[in-house]
């Protein structure tokens, strides 16, 4: 497993209680336009492309006073399958040109060999589970001729169906990815801007893990589950409207459910003092671990805050207070 150290400077400025933990304000908004037919594709012959999956896991330290640990990157358990489609350049629909692979050993990635592709859009899709049993099935859209190793996780799911609405809605080929990653960030309201999330470079940077938890956490059932049903409604509404301001309203509840559970867990989070945190008798791992979930915990009330459907905040709303959904 790859572990994330984290950095004071991935601490928040200021503590305030989780009931204000908002996100920062925003108007940036996705813009649709363009066409979405590309010209001149030329078609690629026996290449490889490669792919792996991976979920966040939270470790626990052994001797940790916090009860907290740190998060870690896992991967797939041998027999998972995974699937590679050909979509069409224009509408991104299965062409009926498919490669699959099963993985050998654990962690290990998947190959396709001897892929050879009239269009460089590909759909790689992973059935499994990690490791230590975390389900289940991911995908991602990327362009083979600038991707060929692939990265698969809980961002690059939802992102597919953002790739498919922009489409629809007459975004140019060349500027989907960029597009479809900047509105699936709006979507889940996680302020922070990261690009290439397929990448493999990209589980070096400690808050797309925090956000790829924070996602994690709201699909959550039953400690490590994913529920599939409300997965798929999220991506239907993502494709449909290109944002959850209609998801169902039981999906959308159970998802503040989870994450305000998990906020709830997090209280003593708010009630540390600077002084005693800046204090020469904490130990500085205590001090990095105690950073390292603020942080978090702030994403997590991000999220939270756009799925229940509260605007960002501003300067005026400084002071305003929201109760936690299905916690005391």
């Amino acid at each position: 497993m790859n572990y994330f150290e984290m950095s004071r400077k991935f601490i928040c400025s200021v503590a305030m209680p989780l009931a204000l933990m908002f996100a920062a304000c925003s108007d940036d908004k996705s813009v649709a336009g363009g066409s979405a037919e590309e010209t001149g594709i030329v078609a690629l012959e026996n290449i490889t492309i490669t792919a792996a999956a991976h979920r966040v896991v939270l470790e626990p330290q052994e001797g940790d006073t916090l009860q907290s640990g740190t998060f870690a990157m896992e991967g797939y358990e041998s027999r998972s399958v995974a699937w590679l489609y050909e979509l069409d350049s224009t509408d991104f629909v299965e062409t009926g040109v498919s490669y699959s692979d099963t993985l050998q050993h654990d962690g290990d990635k998947f190959n396709f060999e001897n892929v050879t592709l009239k269009s460089p859009y590909v759909l790689v899709r992973i059935f499994g589970k990690s490791i230590h049993g975390y389900g289940g099935t991911v995908q991602a859209i990327v362009d083979a001729r600038k991707t060929k190793d692939v990265n698969l996780n809980l961002l690059t799911t939802l992102k597919t169906s953002l790739w498919r609405y922009l489409a629809k809605e007459g975004v140019a080929s060349d500027s989907l990815d960029a597009r479809a990653e900047r509105a699936t960030l709006d979507a889940l309201g996680i302020v922070e801007k990261f690009s290439g999330f397929e990448s493999k470079e990209i589980l070096e940077n400690p808050k797309y893990v925090m956000a790829e938890a924070a996602v994690s956490s709201m699909l959550i059932y039953e400690w490590t589950l994913i529920r599939w049903t409300t997965l798929d409604s999220t991506m239907n509404t993502l494709e449909l409207y290109g944002n959850l301001d209609n998801l169902d309203s039981l999906v959308r509840f159970e998802f503040m459910k989870n994450l305000a559970n998990d906020l709830a867990d997090m209280k003593w989070i708010t009630r540390g003092k600077e002084d005693v945190l800046d204090s020469s008798t904490i130990d500085d791992e205590v001090k990095t671990l105690y950073d390292f979930r603020r942080t978090f915990a702030k994403v997590l009330a991000d999220v939270y805050v756009k799925i229940a459907g509260e605007d960002r905040c501003t300067e005026a709303r400084e002071g305003d207070e929201l109760k936690l959904a299905g916690v005391d």
